[in-house]
């Protein structure tokens, strides 16, 4: 028997800004009201001034299966509201199934309303009862003496019934139109919950003053800019005054955001005040420093951020940022010594000018800094993880690329073996943090999904790194075929980019001479598209693609292409079509498309996908089986987890009670389904995070 239930609250405490953590437990946290059904039987309703009903009491208490939509925020509502003001039983993680999860799991839309319209279902979640919701959840007013005023009339307790019963049908349709979790992901998701709850701490302190050196150094910023361009912009946020401002000295930008900032700086004849402006832009525009404000506003009283990741948010199943987005912390470029000073004298009360004397643009600096405003919790310590080159090893061991892993298993640095042919050096020549070995890391991560020179120049400008520099040895190295393609190309396609030709070819000839060393993997993203659009094209029949010991599934059922990988994860791609399209380097052929939510929009659109793309997919998935086998494999031990990113794990110890070495070993362990993927990872531990 499946218990199906639905609270709606009321609190002072702002969910979205503080956490469901601190808004469980918020002294004016309560509940308006519980809807609830068993199986497909009838939705009853539940007030607060009744007792817990009986059978639902029995249910909860014998462990019985409870299915919610956003599964946790009913566990801690029960356990931190209901079962303790109302008296009803305590409601453990394993005993729930939640919706929201396995609309994730299966590529479709998170929030309830989103689903069922993404599903077709016939019933939809009430609209305007969910604007009353709303409403009813915060005060009406707060008196001075700090008395709360509630939306508590009758009337609208009776709509917002209708509405909280209307959830218990639509949550009941929506889950019989999906796939629940596997028994191995059902561990995965309870591993997730317990992260979520465990939280990481947050030197509330520093964040507390960098706020308010960002807010200082904010406003003079702006001061600046309203100096500068007499009044004609008021903030450096200002974007279409920017623009404006502009035009006046013949400069026409679509856009200012950070990489056209940084292009049009690289003007050589820019106008004086043009580039005060752009400088300006730039300073303010640190993203990094908004992370001090959520990290205060969500930290509970233990100075712990929690609900920080959403399991299986994106499409390749790897999960969410959530709250402070610790997905996209900056990379530092001081060492960790330097960072421990700056935090040290920013919580001393260095000013905004000073910080800017001793360490350069305050924004900037606090950005650096932002990894180091985590910390472990006293008298505790971090010890941090990462899987080294995860899915160039991944994709190699996809397509078979014997060569590759065998680079792999000898201990062989791929980053400088790249930047060896790359830069025609010799290994010594190569140190590990050297400009040469990032450049080979960037040819790595772009080219290994069909990327081309767009793709290229794409991620060395997020890496700033520069090709040219490499130009005349990669140059001596083509044979006469290879510099006359290069050189046709750069006639058909150099102007979109607006680089140099050495940049141009450069980065073309390391695109060949990368696929000339990767035959395999060439090979395998024209084996999965055309695989796919066979398994589209013939519903029901299972196709196979890879390497036999290794081979990902692609099955058509219903209105889902579904791929099943190695590790038996499985990718899924909602309502399927193959469609002419055309590809990111113009030609126009029959490709996968497929609905998703937009990242940015939020909006459910469709969209098309080709051969590379789709092993790029395989492989951050199969990358994130690979680490959720290390976090279930890390708490068995008694390494309890508290941050993970990608390919990196971070566990908080009491001090000198855990090792590096035994992480390692632990995160370098090939998994039961890939004993021949060779691994490895590498470490550290302190107090402050880093990278």
């Amino acid at each position: 028997m499946i218990l199906h239930m639905d609270f709606e609250t009321r609190s002072d405490v702002d969910l979205f800004v503080e956490g469901l953590h601190n808004y469980a437990r918020g002294v004016h946290t309560d509940l308006l009201m519980m809807a609830y059904a068993f199986d497909d039987g009838p939705v009853n309703l539940w007030l607060p001034h009744q007792d817990c009903p009986p059978d639902v009491y029995h249910h909860i208490a014998n462990e019985g299966t409870v299915w919610a939509h956003n599964a946790p925020f009913e566990i801690e509502m029960t356990n931190q509201v209901a079962a303790i003001q109302y008296g009803f039983p305590y409601l453990y993680p394993d005993q729930c199934v939640c919706t929201m999860a396995m609309a994730y799991a299966m590529g479709l839309p998170g929030s309830l309303e989103n689903c069922a319209a993404a599903l077709g279902i016939s019933e939809r979640k009430d609209l305007e009862g969910s604007r009353l919701m709303k409403q009813m959840s915060k005060p009406r007013e707060i008196l001075e003496d700090g008395t709360i005023i509630w939306w508590d009339e009758p009337k609208k307790m009776r709509r917002l019934a209708q509405y909280c019963v209307q959830d218990i049908v639509v949550e009941r349709m929506v889950g019989h139109r999906m796939v629940k979790l596997s028994s191995y992901e059902k561990q995965v998701w309870l591993i997730d919950q317990k992260i979520n709850s465990r939280g990481m701490c947050v030197d509330v302190e520093a964040a507390k003053k960098a706020i308010n050196l960002c807010e200082f150094e904010k406003e003079r910023l702006n001061l600046e800019m309203r100096r500068i361009t007499n009044n004609e912009v008021a903030t450096c946020t200002a974007t279409q005054q920017i623009k404006n401002y502009l035009n006046m000295f013949g400069v026409s930008a679509e856009s200012i955001d950070k990489g056209s900032v940084i292009d049009l700086l690289k003007d050589p004849n820019i106008h004086p005040k043009v580039k005060e402006v752009l400088d300006l832009r730039s300073d303010s525009a640190k993203a990094a420093a908004s992370k001090f404000e959520p990290m205060v506003l969500s930290a509970g009283t233990d100075n712990r951020i929690r609900g920080c990741f959403q399991y299986s948010a994106a499409g390749t199943r790897r999960w969410g940022g959530r709250r402070v987005q610790l997905h996209n912390l900056k990379r530092p470029t001081f060492k960790p010594s330097t960072i421990e000073t700056i935090i040290k004298d920013v919580k001393g009360g260095m000013s905004a000018a000073d910080v800017a004397v001793l360490y350069g643009p305050p924004l900037t600096i606090l950005g650096d800094c932002t990894r180091a405003f985590l910390t472990a919790a006293p008298g505790h310590e971090l010890i941090c993880c990462d899987l080294n080159a995860i899915e160039a090893r991944i994709v190699a061991w996809l397509a078979g690329e014997d060569g590759v892993l065998d680079a792999f298993r000898n201990g062989d640095d791929i980053y400088i073996s790249q930047a060896m042919d790359i830069f025609g050096l010799k290994k010594e020549q190569i140190g590990k943090e050297s400009y040469e070995r990032l450049v080979g890391k960037v040819a790595i991560l772009a080219l290994g999904y069909g990327g081309g020179v767009g793709a290229f120049l794409t991620m060395a400008k997020g890496y700033n790194v520069q090709m040219a520099p490499a130009f005349d040895a990669l140059w001596k190295r083509a044979n006469d075929y290879q510099r006359e393609l290069v050189e046709r190309n750069f006639k058909q396609n150099g102007s979109k980019h607006e680089i140099s030709r050495e940049e141009f070819i450069a980065s073309d000839l390391t695109k060949l001479f990368w696929r000339a060393a990767n035959p395999a993997i060439v090979d395998y993203w024209n084996e999965v598209e055309q695989a796919v659009i066979n398994a589209v094209n013939y519903a029901g029949v299972a196709v196979s693609a890879g390497p036999k010991e290794r081979q990902v599934v692609f099955l058509k059922k219903g209105s889902f292409l579904w791929a099943k990988l190695p590790s038996n994860g499985v990718i899924c791609y909602p309502y399927p079509e193959i469609k002419p399209t055309k590809t990111p380097w113009g030609e126009e052929k029959n490709l996968l498309t497929y609905m998703a939510v937009d990242g940015q929009s939020q909006k459910w659109q469709r969209y098309s996908t080709y051969g590379g793309s789709l092993v790029e997919n395989l492989t951050q998935s199969l990358a994130r089986d690979v680490l959720a086998d290390a976090m279930l494999n890390l708490e068995k031990i008694n390494y309890p987890v508290v941050l993970h990113v990608h390919d990196e794990i971070a566990c908080e110890l009491p001090l000198n009670k855990g090792s590096i070495d035994t992480m390692k070993e632990v995160m370098s362990k090939s998994p039961s389904w890939g004993k021949d993927l060779p691994l490895a990872a590498s470490g550290w531990k302190g107090f402050r995070y880093r990278k």
